[in-house]
């Protein structure tokens, strides 16, 4: 993906571009697949733009208990809640889902203007804000999903959120995807095929087709 498609350089024009980074100190690094890009515990030190590949966004505890929190693809932004000094370390895991390449702004960039004042370091610094609102929004969304009881209902949810013209393109696999809906990949397959029994979905290798709208709106 090309810096100026980005959100987070929105209203900033390709040679104001070139001097943030410039400016910033940003660096371009490519993972491989299952690469970590920061752990818990770590110093927050950047902040993450995806470029290209994805990412999955999890915590785990002293149980083995690992809980998916999100799942990010090129141009979402990770990091971005440690946005704060008083945030000393990060409390989840990021980790490579395909080979991906991040762009990683230093985070000492958004504390002050530069000392030139800069408009464009301004601008950068109010599309930030567009950027907090939406990681909000996917949180509480997530939290709709949790709240639900009866495991249909969480799925049938995360469905209509995800979908796409009727289609969910899965860019995590059936366990990371049983995680972040709080449940264990053979009750997750379990219920998938069910779902595909009666009609509601159809699966394929990497999405899921909504065959029956109406259906599922009737668990949420």
């Amino acid at each position: 993906m090309e810096l100026k498609n980005l959100d987070i350089f929105k209203d900033i024009d390709e040679k104001e571009i070139n001097a943030l980074m410039a400016c910033s100190k940003a660096v371009r690094k490519k993972y491989r697949e299952g690469d970590y890009l920061f752990r818990q515990m770590d110093k927050p030190v950047y902040m993450f733009v995806i470029l290209e590949g994805s990412a999955v966004i999890s915590k785990d505890f002293s149980s083995g208990k690992q809980d998916i929190l999100l799942t990010v693809t090129a141009g979402d932004v990770l990091g971005e809640m440690f946005f704060s000094p008083n945030m000393k370390e990060y409390w989840y895991d990021a980790q490579a889902t395909t080979e991906l390449e991040a762009l990683l702004l230093p985070w000492g960039f958004f504390y002050g203007f530069c000392k030139n004042a800069c408009t464009r370091h301004q601008t950068i610094t109010k599309n930030m804000l567009g950027i907090f609102s939406d990681r909000n929004l996917e949180i509480t969304q997530k939290a709709h999903i949790l709240s639900c009881n009866i495991l249909r209902e969480r799925i049938a949810i995360w469905l209509m959120e995800k979908a796409k013209e009727g289609v969910v393109i899965l860019n995590m696999n059936r366990e990371q995807l049983a995680a972040y809906l709080g449940t264990t990949r053979p009750s997750l397959s379990r219920e998938l095929s069910k779902m595909k029994e009666d009609g509601l979905i159809d699966i394929k290798k990497d999405a899921i087709i909504i065959l029956d709208r109406d259906g599922l709106e009737d668990f949420m």
